[in-house]
């Protein structure tokens, strides 16, 4: 499981596909424009989270706890399947934590939690 909070670690994950890349950018920009490093030292803005096998979802179940949030009872505020050009299915998710804080989350579509696919929206 990758955890990121920072544009500076796109160099970290550039293997993966170009749309999820994208995804990623965005909502790392956004969040530093949002909240600045000062805010996200303080735990506001959010991170996000790319899940790359099964064996990446005890861990990220322990993350969600972390932030008093169940793997299994949370609403997410979307859920949207990715189509990249390599022919990989990636979903793409938000999971908000109070006002302040949210956790954008991409994982290949196999290994999505059934918790967030009940709510994918195609």
């Amino acid at each position: 499981m990758l955890t990121l909070n920072a544009t500076t670690q796109l160099k970290d994950i550039a293997y993966l596909p170009e749309e999820t890349l994208s995804i990623i950018l965005e909502a790392l920009i956004t969040i530093d424009e949002a909240y600045g490093a000062d805010m996200k030292a303080m735990g506001y803005g959010g991170i996000v989270v790319v899940l790359e096998d099964k064996d990446d979802l005890p861990d990220f179940t322990h993350l969600l706890a972390a932030y008093h949030l169940d793997l299994e009872t949370m609403l997410p505020e979307f859920v949207h399947l990715v189509t990249c050009s390599n022919g990989q299915l990636y979903c793409h998710s938000l999971i908000l934590n109070g006002s302040d804080f949210g956790i954008i989350v991409l994982s290949p579509l196999e290994i999505t939690p059934g918790s967030l696919m009940r709510h994918l929206h195609h």
